[in-house]
């Protein structure tokens, strides 16, 4: 198969790449550069950069205690924190690996938190966002367009009367 055909056949593929190719580079690949360059010079985002050299170096660490206190708490915190929350994590693994009862409840249990924190950030973005005086009834505002938006939509009415129709007295809305 020849070079042609392979981007032939894959080159929407490379299309669905390109965003993030672009977000990598503006992102991630062109600021280091920058960072160097700006670390060299002396600039307050209103003026040129002026090229200073190892000044901004030397004041940093002749007088600049805020640069020794943070290399001190960083530190501390490699040295303390992270050796004992692996250890944390290790003896709660080896506790959930051995053969004690109900060791599926400990195991959801433990998980638990890391399922409902997304969910929950999720319920109150859209909470606030088709709440009465949210940014989308706000906008629509604009328009002329009236009420709590949220409650209207088609979307929203059939979920509550899903919610109505369940017979379970624990509901889920």
């Amino acid at each position: 198969m020849s070079i042609r055909s392979k981007l032939r056949r894959s080159w929407p593929g490379y299309v669905f790449l390109t965003p993030r190719l672009v977000g990598f580079f503006l992102l991630s690949i062109f600021p280091i550069p920058a960072s160097l360059y700006l670390a060299f010079t002396d600039y307050d985002a209103v003026n040129a950069p002026v090229w200073v050299g190892f000044e901004n170096f030397q004041y940093m660490f002749e007088f600049d205690y805020r640069f020794w206190q943070s290399l001190k708490v960083t530190f501390l915190f490699v040295v303390l924190s992270v050796p004992a929350k692996l250890i944390f994590a290790l003896i709660v693994a080896m506790l959930l690996d051995k053969g004690i009862r109900a060791v599926g409840w400990y195991r959801a249990l433990f998980y638990l938190p890391s399922i409902l924190g997304g969910s929950i950030a999720v319920a109150i973005l859209w909470r606030q966002l088709f709440n009465a005086d949210g940014v989308i009834n706000s906008a629509l505002a604009i328009f002329g367009i009236q009420g709590p938006i949220g409650s209207r939509t088609p979307i929203i009415r059939s979920i509550r009367w899903w919610c109505s129709q369940s017979g379970s007295s624990a509901r889920p809305c």
